[in-house]
């Protein structure tokens, strides 16, 4: 098994099995651009040219995303704590959970990336009035950039700044107040459209 070091390209091919029939595998160095991270990744996938390369290290790029919506799902939505009875109850509260975990996905990854995002591109007018309320400390502006509002969403269930960053536990209680919020707020307002009596 000899591998001989030519960034970016095939190093080696060879066999390896694992019972069952053979199977080709290759191996790819790869060096990311402008940093001193070097990759050896072993595929089953051609990679004879730089096309295919290029798209075997893609698709190892994108399994970094899918872990962390599996944290935002395990972690964030609490799927874990979940108690089920069946398989079959378990994987609905999983298809209910996945939204809020692309949300928190989504909230993380562009308030960590994009710094000049405004928050309406993962919350709506409703939760970002919600959050000015709940988190007055946050001083959110009129239209609040969106990390100021995922901090806000954090300080929700008690984060401190000087902490670093939220991790998932702490994004995903914070969410779950703010939208447990909202659909109180959405329902206070359809009954007042409807001119129903209430008393607070």
């Amino acid at each position: 098994m000899e591998c001989n070091a030519t960034a970016g390209l095939p190093l080696w091919t060879g066999f390896l099995t694992r019972e069952g029939p053979w199977r080709w595998w290759r191996c790819v160095s790869w060096s990311l651009p402008k940093t001193s991270r070097h990759w050896l990744l072993w595929t089953t996938l051609p990679v004879d040219t730089e096309e295919q390369i290029s798209r075997v290290v893609d698709i190892y790029r994108k399994r970094w995303l899918i872990e962390e919506h599996f944290k935002a799902l395990k972690t964030g939505c609490s799927l874990e704590k979940r108690q089920a009875r069946s398989l079959g109850s378990w994987l609905n509260t999983a298809a209910l959970r996945m939204p809020q975990a692309w949300r928190l996905l989504r909230l993380r990854l562009l308030s960590r990336k994009e710094h000049g995002l405004p928050a309406s591109v993962v919350f709506s007018p409703l939760e970002v009035r919600i959050l000015q309320q709940l988190v007055p400390k946050a001083k959110l502006r009129r239209a609040p950039k969106l990390r100021a509002a995922m901090l806000a969403v954090a300080n929700l269930e008690g984060f401190q700044r000087s902490n670093g960053e939220p991790v998932w536990l702490i994004l995903g209680r914070g969410l779950e107040k703010l939208l447990t919020a909202a659909r109180g707020a959405r329902a206070l307002l359809e009954l007042q459209r409807e001119g129903g009596d209430f008393e607070m």
